[in-house]
């Protein structure tokens, strides 16, 4: 050993480099050619006695033997990660018992840098010295480096040893330097990380990428966080951070977001808005569950490209009810020209039974009517329809729906011969679908919205006749 091995006996070893300076260590090998590696000696003894400084254009603080990378005018990468030798509780304490927790250890590289300069200068803070501790006796090996964005990890041996080389060559190879070199290595991304602390405890277990990125102040909130359904909730932040945004995620649907869109559980496009340094978000759009609406302190993760994830709060109360006006008695209608054959109400056709139960889908939103509904020539009345009215809503029509397109509130549509109707937002026993048809009469269907996975008919009635009489289809 060169320096700093211990005898056998337990006694401290002969350092054969006691000396500051650049050293050679010459590698000889049978049939293979002689190696030389150059490395320098920060924390010995200076020869002329001198007190041990660096030159300004050096750039580097010798302030120990493991963080002499640190550049003197700015960090240059954002955090080192690694693993350690202690093993830490659940509290970011340091643990010998059957509680402690597996993980890489993060350190920001100011946070370091100001703990050695304490060190250095004598400034007596507990905090630093175990800050310093940690990085400089407690660490195993060193895994990483990488930037702010954290897109990219980098290899620590391959990035010390040329910061370590260009030393011994009298230069500073700065991080955003040694990335443009040919020789770098990247690594994977780490995951089951723990990042140092000011008070040297470690900070929660985090098992994904949102402690990469960038932070920014947080978002801002000028008419407050109280937001109804039916209005918008305005948010500010730094407009390049919102330009790059990726995706929002209402509540716990956080969790299925992979580094790109999740389109099954992100919000939609048409539920929020980016104008400069302003977000406008729906309040329906922090509701994850439209028939049992979790109303109250709800939240919005946002997923910023380079950026740590941000939290959106909110206090979401249900939409104003507006008050219903009376309904107006219905005037019948009169045919156009009544002998060339104009449609009556009298003159409709009713919907004949036929074998079979009247069955009506009710699953992921929406209420859904085949050609199978046990009515005759159910495909000509489903073509034939006019108008929808659910629980007193008129709907409108969206057309053709083409395979993946869905209806949103207060719409219907058709895809593949199949009517489809978006669900009232309700869990209602019994809630009246009224559909209207050009060949066919008006027919109310009661059906029970009382579970999200189904919509049971509990009734199906010609509408003009529900006051005077049920005449059921059965």
């Amino acid at each position: 050993m060169l320096r700093g091995a211990k005898e056998e006996d337990g006694s401290k070893g002969v350092n054969n480099i006691p000396y500051n300076g650049n050293y050679t260590l010459r590698v000889h090998f049978n049939s293979y050619k002689t190696v030389d590696k150059i490395f320098k000696v920060t924390d010995g003894k200076d020869i002329d006695k001198k007190d041990n400084h660096t030159t300004a254009g050096n750039k580097v603080v010798a302030l120990g033997a493991k963080s002499s990378m640190l550049s003197v005018d700015g960090m240059k990468f954002d955090a080192v990660a690694g693993a350690s030798k202690i093993s830490t509780g659940s509290d970011g304490s340091p643990s010998s018992g059957g509680n402690s927790v597996s993980a890489n250890i993060i350190f920001n590289t100011d946070l370091v840098a100001n703990a050695e300069i304490f060190e250095k200068l004598g400034i007596d803070n507990a905090y630093a010295k175990g800050i310093v501790d940690r990085f400089e006796k407690d660490m195993t090996n060193y895994i990483a480096v990488y930037d702010e964005e954290g897109k990219v990890f980098y290899d620590w041996e391959y990035y010390n040893d040329a910061v370590n080389t260009a030393r011994t060559k009298g230069k500073y190879l700065t991080f955003s330097e040694y990335v443009k070199t040919p020789n770098v290595k990247t690594t994977s991304r780490l995951t089951r990380v723990k990042e140092v602390l000011e008070d040297n405890l470690l900070g929660e277990l985090v098992m994904d990428g949102s402690y990469l990125g960038k932070s920014i102040e947080g978002f801002t909130y000028p008419s407050g966080s109280a937001v109804r359904v039916d209005e918008e909730l305005v948010v500010y932040a730094d407009k390049t951070y919102l330009s790059k945004i990726i995706a929002m995620y209402a509540g716990e649907n956080k969790n299925y977001h992979y580094g790109t869109k999740n389109q099954a559980y992100a919000l939609k496009d048409d539920d929020y808005k980016i104008d400069g340094d302003k977000l406008i978000i729906k309040g329906s759009a922090f509701i994850t569950n439209k028939y049992y609406p979790n109303y109250g302190k709800n939240t919005i993760t946002v997923y910023a490209d380079g950026y740590q994830p941000q939290t959106i709060e909110a206090t979401v109360s249900k939409a104003q009810v507006k008050p219903v006006e009376p309904k107006q008695p219905e005037t019948p209608n009169k045919p156009e020209n009544p002998e060339k054959g104009g449609q009556t109400e009298s003159r409709l056709k009713s919907l004949e039974r036929t074998k079979g139960n009247l069955h009506m889908g009710g699953d992921d939103g929406e209420l859904t009517i085949g050609s199978g509904f046990a009515v005759k020539d159910a495909g000509e009345w489903l073509k034939s329809i006019t108008a929808i009215t659910v629980d007193g809503v008129k709907y409108s029509n969206v057309g053709d729906l083409g395979f993946f397109k869905k209806v949103k509130d207060n719409q219907y549509g058709f895809t593949w011969g199949m009517l489809k109707i978006r669900r009232p937002n309700n869990s209602k026993k019994e809630v009246a679908l009224v559909i209207e048809s050009s060949i066919y009469k008006s027919y109310t269907i009661i059906f029970d919205n009382s579970s999200p996975y189904s919509a049971d008919i509990i009734s199906m009635e010609e509408t003009k006749k529900v006051q005077k009489y049920r005449a059921c289809l059965h």
